[in-house]
């Protein structure tokens, strides 16, 4: 497990292509950025990042979760050309009452969360929930930390991927969720400063 802190800018929808993909996450980006810019505070956020997921913490000696995406809801990952920015896409579904099956907050929090950009609603609604992407911004103060980030979302990707295809040889079927994930495009992607890509044909495995 890895802990960061950060500046949470915000979530956002993002579109899907016609090929199946998902847009490049730079105009979230962009658009958050400049939605931001002249914001006085923003909420420092802790990030807990494991082969379980991703967890926001808040930045206390309790580090309370406040939310968590589950490792295979997460689709790709990568920075910005400001390099202390970067952000991720998760894939989520939305049920009728709004809530997500992937992401999963703590209603307990505090005014923390005041300041950041809620996740938008999806505008409909289907009986068994449709699947949404939102890209999830952040930016640390240097080059450096984000780039350590974005090598970490690396390695848990491939320790997760790695514990994946070990129980599918094992022909085991694990009990807990959260240490399953998605096959990869390319492996190699992982070691490269780049959109780190799950495919998407793998999720209908993993429930």
């Amino acid at each position: 497990m890895f802990y960061f802190l950060f500046i949470d800018i915000g979530s956002t929808a993002i579109k899907m292509l016609n090929d199946g993909t998902t847009a490049m996450p730079s105009q979230a980006i962009a658009r958050l950025k400049q939605s931001t810019q002249y914001a006085r505070v923003l909420p420092i956020i802790g990030l807990s990042i494991s082969s379980r997921g991703v967890e926001f913490l808040k930045h206390a000696k309790d580090r309370i979760v406040i939310c968590f995406h589950d490792i295979k809801s997460i689709h790709c990952a990568c920075q910005d050309e400001d390099l202390r920015y970067f952000a991720y896409v998760t894939r989520e579904q939305r049920l009728t009452n709004g809530m997500t099956t992937h992401g999963t907050s703590n209603t307990n929090t505090n005014s923390i969360l005041d300041n950041k950009q809620q996740t938008p609603p999806s505008p409909s609604f289907s009986i068994g929930g449709e699947y949404h992407h939102y890209c999830h911004v952040f930016v640390v103060k240097s080059e450096a930390m984000s780039t350590e980030i974005m090598l970490t979302f690396g390695q848990v990707f491939d320790i997760a991927y790695r514990l994946h295809r070990r129980l599918k040889l094992n022909g085991k079927k694990p009990k807990d969720t959260h240490s399953i994930l998605s096959s990869v495009n390319n492996s190699e992607c992982h070691r490269q400063l780049e959109v780190i890509r799950l495919s998407a044909n793998e999720y209908h495995h993993l429930t």
